[in-house]
Order: C-alpha cells, then structure tokens, then sequence
C-alpha cells in the first residue's frame, strides 16, 4: 500500500512538473521585454555579480547572487536573459513543489494535487512566473521552510529546525514582509509548542529560541525601519493599524479572491471558498460542541498538548495564523495616503499581483476542499456495450465524483486563466518595449562627449549598455536639492527640486537630452505650475508610445536649447525713457491706463465688462538690426509683479513682419498669442517669467501686452518690471 502510495505521488509530482514547464515556456514565448521597473534594478546587479563586481548586502541579495553566479556559470553557453530564464523556471518548480508537499500534510494527495494545479493557472502567479522578481523567490524558500519546521515537529530533529531558520532567513532578506507573515507564526508556534509539551529538551529550545529571536531582531532592526521610512513615513506596525478601515478591508477582500480576471467567475470562486470555511468553521464547532466546556477550560493545558502532540492539528493551526498575518500586511498595501497641513487622508488602491499571490495561493485548497466534499463517495458507472446484438460486454468503473466535478471546475475557470494572464504578460511587455525604442534612438543620436539626463536608468543600460559612459541618473538631482520624495513632499520641495534642475540644465553645456516617462518620480516636478526657464529650454524631439489597452505608455525625449543671443532689454524700475514709445488702445466698455512709477511699467484695467480689454503696444526698433535666419526660436523673460481679479487674464501678443516693409499691416502680417490666466502666472520668489515661440517666417517687430476681462471685472492690475528677449539654440551648439 505505501508503494503505491508513493508511486501515486511520484507521478504527480511529474505532472505538476510538467505543467509548470509548459505554461511557463508558453508565457516565455510571448515576452519581448523583461517588464516592471525593478526587475531590471535587480537583473543589471545580477550581472554585475557575474562580472566578480560587488553588490550591497541590502533588500534582496539572496536573490541577486544566486542569479549572478547562474549568469556567470552559464556565460559559455547561454546569455543572461537566458540564464534568467532558467532561474525563474527552476524557482517555479521549487515554489510549486514546495507548496504541494504542505498541502500534503493537511490534506490527501489528490486533493494537494488538484489545488497545485490551480494555483500554477493563477493570474498573479502567471504574471510574475518569469519577471525577475522578488516575490516568487522569496515565496517559494518560505514555503521550503514550512516542510523543514513541520519535520521537526515530526522528528524532533535539531538540524531540520536550524535549516528552515536559515532558509527562512534568505527569503526575509529577499522581502522583509516574510518576516512577518511566515517569521512571526513560526516563531509562535514553535514556541507555544515548545513549553506546552512540558519536555525538558523542548523548553531548552523554547529559550533558545527567544534568544536568538530578540538578537536577531536587534541585529537587523535599523535596516527593516530604514528601509520603510525610506518608502514610507510609517513603521510597518502603524501602517497596518491605520489601514484597519472597512473601505480598506473590503477591497483587500475584493482583490484577494480575484483570480480569473472575470468577475463572474470570480464572484464563483469567492463564494466556493466562503462555503468551504463557514464548512469547516461548523465542523470544527460541531467537535467543541461534544466536549465539556468547563472541562475545556480546566484542562486547557491537556487540551493544547493534544493538539500539539498532533502534528496535522499543528500545521493547520501555522497555517491559519501565516493567512492572518498576510491578511494584515495586505491591509498595509491596500490603500494610498496623502499629508496635508498636519492631516492624512487615506483612499483605497489597488493591489498588484505580486501582493495577492500568496494569499491567493494559501486560499487555494479551501475551494478545492468544497467541490471534492459535495461528492465525497465513489460510486459506480456501469457502461453497457452492444455488439452485434449477440454479444453484450459490460465495464465497470469506479470514479469519485467530487474528482469528477473538480475536473468539470477547472474546464471552466483553467482557459480563461491562463488567457487573461497571457493577455497582461503581454500588456506589461509591450509597455516596456518604448525603453527599448527610445534607449536605441538615444544611443544612435547622442554623441560621445554629450551627456543626457534618465528616468530608470537601469532599464536603458539594460538594453544599451554604452550608454553607461555619458547619462546619468535623476536621482543627484534629489540628493542635491536635499529632498526625498515621500507621501508628504511639499510643493516648496518639488519646486527646489525643479530649481536646482534648471541650474544644472543651465551650468553643463554638454547636457543634451532630458529623458522623462510616465513613472519615474521626476515628473512630479515638470506638473507644477511654474513659468520658469524650464518652459523655453527643452524641446521635445522624439516620442515613443505604446497603445496597449487601458495603458498609454509614453516616453518622450527633450533637447536641451541654450540661450544663444540676448538681442533686446529694457528695465522699467525708475526708468521713464521708455515712455515715449508704448502706445496703448482699449476695446470694448472699460477704463484703462498705464503709467511710470518707481515700481515699474503698470497697467491697470478698471470697470471691464466682459470681452473688453486694454492693450500697450511696445515697438521693438533695436531688434530689426538683428539678422534673422528662419526658422528661428526667441524666448522672453519677463519679471513683474500682479494684482489680478479672478475674472481676467494676460495676453502677450507678438507681431511680425512678413513682406519685410518694417511696419505691421493686419492683412499682410501675422500675430501669435500667449493667454495666461491669474492661477497660471506662477513663478518662483523672485524668479521671472519665461515663455517662447518658433516662427518659419517674418521678423519679431512689436510686443504688446493685454488685460481682459473674461467676466465682468472690477479691477486689474500688472506691474512689469523688466523684459528680455533672447534667440535660442541647441544647447551643445557652437553660438
């Protein structure tokens, strides 16, 4: 009987073995690109490790020496994204085989057998299976770790213990969460096990233990709070807390049992799976319920050494408390927050599949559980079989049903699974294919003794190494402004940060390119209003976008342009010669006036009703001497101060000589127009205002200022201090 026993879970281990190189080759098939930002951070260390350089022992190690001493081994024969191909598959087969083997412990065979292979189908599974990753490495030395701890329980054997403790130390060091949702309910277990079974050895090892557990713990504990505030303002332990709201809970609920993609079948899984806890929930009930209470409780001590003398009752119990402990870290993921003026306010988001899946994995057996008890009995089918009306054979065959309706289940949930999965492997590859694209633009257009600025950096190195010797990251810029990007960055933070870009923009004249794409962090600072020299000094030259469904990935890639030539200036502080030579005109019913004063050139806009305006017109002589060559680009700088009603806004307005008589003629010249209202006259504290223009044709010959009335207004008023006008270039070319 044991033979056949063991020759039953041989062969499905082979199955389970084979099924997961399967889909896992099918999904490498449909990868164009390695996809998420990370993955590419911790192949490029890989790499570096296979090249005998030095990693940091710092979140995720294990992970990235194992890989890079694969790479290096494999180097001969197979490149790294190979190699890394290779490692996942290997660490697929370990993390499914792991889990099947403590699936084995609560449950019989085939019952571990068939949740196995729904879990290889699970879409936050397929979606991770062959990303470069942490989650699935660490998950599946977790999980090894259980089989190590449950042999203990089982033999009592030292080493078996030690081996889980260092297993399990190099998957925390992979993700710290595994710390807490498999750390923590080992350490529990194993400890109330410990002084419950009342043996001398146990209560030693119950010490030890404690010990090393605390020392461990104040070995580490700098690097696990340095790591989250780094991510967060919160320690672990308080984000978990404040997420405890029912919004929050009934999302992480929501996502957990989303594991088709399709919502009615999902809404099918979840309710197998709550029937088959509310199941084994009356069970459980129904055994109490024959037992003395007071007994119970009197002898509560002889009642946690049954269970724990029970080494089934034990796993089961681990088992429950490593579901809570997910439970809770998925509520600390499960939503986003924002601090403003000494408050938080918390809303729900989403949870990846790299979060779900191994709540979703440690679920699996429940749904599995119910469909196999609906029929539990083996009945038999007799199959009648008519030949030639003389001769009548009769088979019999003997089949479980509740086999027979978990194979009716997976017919239904299994293909659109693995469809839906395949579908987002492809979504996320060809979202990273514009890093590819625009890496090999750059890489052609840049030259050696330029430089450029990149978001993710590691990504374009990944796919065009060369471009190590002259690009650089964003991230000085972060470090220079002494700002961390955080939940609570400030506005005034954001806008040092965008100063001290434009500084270095403006100090390097071999800066060429300014990369920006849609996830990295620097984009924060290109969204606030500022109408800085940031506006005017890059141009955006090249643009990749993918259309990949609901996802709209676009990098687009901006030249540096430089002041070349200051070719006009006048400052109005205290300055009257200008005077002479503005004219002004109002439109429509309003009282308008402009005037000289220590402050500057003001114009003030009175009793407008809506659509009027008044206008100063400004004759731009000393720029008609300068030889323009067309196309050409001209930037204005121009430092004022404002006090203006919600109801108006500015326009500048330049006019431009097209048939080249030096005076503007509405039929025969051209005006281009710049509308700004009060909200978006935003500069920093002394800093002034830039805007700029292209122009094919015509010579910039006048400039006038506006203000309107878009509604009816009471009062406006601008005060211009200074103005400049300069051509622009390229900033890597020669003036």
């Amino acid at each position: 009987m044991s033979v056949k026993v063991e020759a039953k879970n041989f062969l499905y281990i082979i199955i389970i073995t084979v099924v997961v190189i399967s889909t896992r080759l099918l999904i490498a098939k449909q990868l164009h690109t390695i996809y998420y930002v990370d993955s590419y951070y911790y192949m490029m260390q890989a790499i570096d490790v296979s090249k005998g350089n030095f990693v940091s022992f710092s979140r995720g190690f294990p992970f990235i020496y194992l890989l890079g001493l694969l790479i290096k081994f494999l180097s001969p024969i197979l490149g790294p994204m190979d190699a890394c191909k290779i490692f996942l598959i290997t660490t697929n087969l370990l993390f499914f085989g792991a889990i099947y083997l403590v699936w084995r412990l609560m449950m019989d065979d085939t019952l571990s057998f068939f949740a196995t292979i729904f879990s290889i189908f699970e879409i936050s599974l397929l979606e991770y299976s062959l990303v470069p990753y942490l989650e699935l490495f660490a998950l599946s030395f977790a999980w090894s770790s259980l089989l190590f701890v449950f042999n203990y329980f089982k033999t009592s054997n030292l080493k078996s213990l030690l081996c889980s403790f260092v297993i399990l130390t190099l998957s925390g060091f992979t993700r710290y969460e595994v710390f807490v949702t498999f750390g923590l309910p080992i350490f529990i277990v194993t400890l109330i096990r410990s002084f419950v079974l009342g043996k001398q050895r146990e209560k030693k090892i119950g010490v030890i233990i404690i010990c090393s557990s605390v020392l461990f713990m104040l070995a580490f504990w700098q690097n696990f709070m340095s790591y989250y505030f780094s991510t967060t303002r919160f320690d672990p332990f308080t984000k978990i807390f404040m997420g405890l709201r029912s919004d929050v809970i009934t999302n992480v609920f929501n996502s957990i049992f989303a594991v088709t993609g399709m919502e009615k079948l999902d809404f099918s899984y979840m309710l197998i799976s709550i029937l088959s806890i509310v199941a084994m929930a009356s069970s459980s009930l129904f055994s109490l319920s024959n037992k003395s209470f007071v007994n119970l409780k009197e002898n509560i001590q002889t009642w946690l050494k049954e269970m724990f003398n029970d080494n089934k009752k034990t796993v089961l119990l681990m088992y429950a408390l490593i579901v809570i402990s997910e439970c809770l870290v998925l509520v600390a993921y499960g939503y986003s927050y924002t601090v403003t003026d000494s408050s938080i306010k918390i809303s729900v988001a989403s949870l990846s599949g790299r979060r779900l899946m191994n709540i979703q994995v440690l679920l699996t057996p429940l749904s599995i559980y119910f469909l196999q008890k609906l029929y539990s009995k083996s009945k038999v089918i007799r199959v009648r079989i008519a030949r030639a009306r003389i001769v009548r054979v009769e088979y019999k065959m003997r089949i479980n049903t509740g086999t027979l309706i978990i194979v009716c289940f997976f017919m239904i949930f299994l293909p659109g699974m693995l469809s839906t999965g395949i579908e987002k492997i492809i979504t996320h590859s060809n979202t990273m294919i514009t890093y590819r694209r625009t890496a090999e633009w750059l890489a052609r257009n840049i030259l050696p003794n330029q430089q450029a600025l990149l978001p993710l950096e590691q990504i374009f190195y990944f796919y065009e190494p060369r471009l190590r010797n002259n690009t650089l990251g964003y991230g000085f810029i972060w470090k220079e402004a002494g700002v961390v990007l955080k939940a609570d960055t400030t506005p005034e933070e954001l806008m040092r940060v965008r100063r001290t870009l434009i500084n270095y923009i403006m100090s390097n004249p071999n800066l060429r390119f300014l990369v920006l794409d849609w996830m990295d962090p620097i984009r924060e600072i290109f969204k606030i209003k500022s109408n800085d020299e940031l506006n005017i000094i890059l141009r955006p030259v090249h643009i990749e976008k993918v259309e990949t469904g609901s996802y709209r990935p676009q990098i687009v890639i901006y030249e540096v342009v430089g002041l070349k030539q200051k070719i006009y200036e006048v400052s109005f502080v205290g300055n009257n010669s200008k005077k002479q030579k503005i004219s002004s005109r109002a439109f429509g019913n309003c009282t308008g006036a402009y005037f000289y004063d220590q402050e500057g050139l003001t114009i003030r806009l009175v009793d407008a009703n809506p659509g009027s305006a008044f206008r100063i017109y400004m004759p731009l002589e000393e720029i008609s001497a300068y030889n323009f060559t067309t196309p050409y680009s001209i930037a204005f700088s121009l430092k004022f101060k404002c006090h203006l009603h919600t109801n108006s806004r500015v326009v500048f307005t330049l006019y431009f000589d097209k048939n080249g008589d030096n005076t503007f003629d509405c039929s025969n010249d051209y005006v281009t127009s710049f509308i700004l209202l009060p909200d978006e006259l935003v500069t920093s504290e002394n800093q002034p205002l830039w805007f700029s223009s292209h122009f094919e044709i015509g010579k910039l010959i006048q400039f006038a200022i506006s203000l309107e009335a878009v509604d009816q207004l009471p009062s406006s008023e601008l005060t211009i201090e200074s103005l400049q006008i300069f051509t622009l270039c390229s900033h890597t070319s020669n003036p």
